[in-house]
């Protein structure tokens, strides 16, 4: 004897075409439902035709934003491993540098690529703050792996660094000048 199971992603019920609360969502204290304003409670009625286009841009704007503050979160930790790497050059705190490097000029170079998902022809959003927030989130998160290097003493900012690279500077001897003249004349 085989059981059938069912599992069913749409768990609202409608009673004449009304959504009703306790089928829309989870009424546990701490859940929300989907659909739901918290300010009025009751359901909005573009959610229940499907949305409307104002209500997609305005989610889909939601989300972009979430994407380009997303990478906010990993600067704390980047900054914690990069502290706890130590400033000697050893291969551990060398990898974390270089991770520390890596992975902002990567994600700075597939931005197009990290907001393409939002390219929808149906919705228009102006992506551009999204996008400049993002490269600026990398660029602080690169700023960081810089900051590590300049510990380290890998980053050249000194003139002694710069030593080997300068031209010999011509000396001249004034002593030699001075002692062919005669104190008499």
């Amino acid at each position: 004897m085989s059981k059938n199971w069912r599992f069913e992603l749409n768990c609202s019920k409608k009673e004449d075409g009304i959504v009703s609360a306790e089928a829309k969502g989870d009424s546990r204290p701490g859940f929300s439902a989907v659909g739901f304003s918290s300010i009025s409670g009751e359901l909005d009625i573009a959610d229940q035709e499907g949305g409307s286009s104002d209500t997609q841009t305005a989610t889909m704007e939601k989300v972009a934003w979430a994407t380009a503050k997303a990478p906010a979160g990993s600067l704390f930790m980047t900054g914690f491993m990069l502290w706890m790497s130590g400033a000697g050059v050893h291969i551990f705190s060398i990898m974390i540098t270089g991770m520390a490097l890596l992975n902002p000029l990567k994600a700075i170079a597939g931005t197009n690529e990290t907001f393409k998902r939002f390219n929808v022809p149906g919705v228009r959003i102006n992506l551009t703050p999204m996008k400049a927030a993002y490269v600026g989130i990398q660029l602080v998160a690169l700023s960081m792996g810089i900051w590590k290097i300049n510990k380290m003493g890998l980053l050249p900012l000194t003139s002694a660094d710069w030593a080997n690279s300068m031209l010999a500077l011509l000396k001249y001897d004034e002593s030699s000048y001075h002692s062919t003249q005669t104190m008499g004349e």
